[in-house]
């Protein structure tokens, strides 16, 4: 999926051009679900598009670092919740022992997070 994409048919980029009128500064989808996990431009924008969940559709998320009891690794896990309903999804297995993680890098795990919230909210 391409989440920029997707964002934008939901209506991401209206809020942002709304809130901080970059309405012409030339963003061009396309070119940002082309770039790597760890650019940049996604960083800045991911942490726009959790603002934007939080403050337009009640869903607050973390992303959570873990490191393995054995090898001390850093792994990550993600958690999403909306306090208004009272739901919440997460990636920590109920039926591994705290400590486990899902994803190798921060970046993978915030990426799987932002596409979980839009499977949640085209819901």
């Amino acid at each position: 999926m391409e989440v920029y994409k997707e964002l934008e048919k939901l209506g991401f980029f209206d809020w942002l051009d709304e809130i901080h009128k970059l309405k012409d500064a030339g963003v061009d989808i396309e070119y940002l679900d082309g770039l790597t996990l760890n650019d940049i431009h996604r960083t800045f924008l991911n942490s726009l598009t959790f603002r934007w969940f939080r403050e337009q559709h009640d869903w607050q998320a973390t992303i959570e670092a873990t490191s393995d009891q054995h090898s001390r690794k850093l792994g990550y896990n993600y958690w999403i919740w909306n306090p208004q309903i009272g739901e919440e999804h997460h990636t920590m297995p109920n039926d591994r022992p705290s400590g486990d993680w899902i994803f190798e890098t921060y970046e993978e795990a915030e990426l799987e997070c932002l596409l979980k919230l839009i499977k949640i909210i085209k819901q």
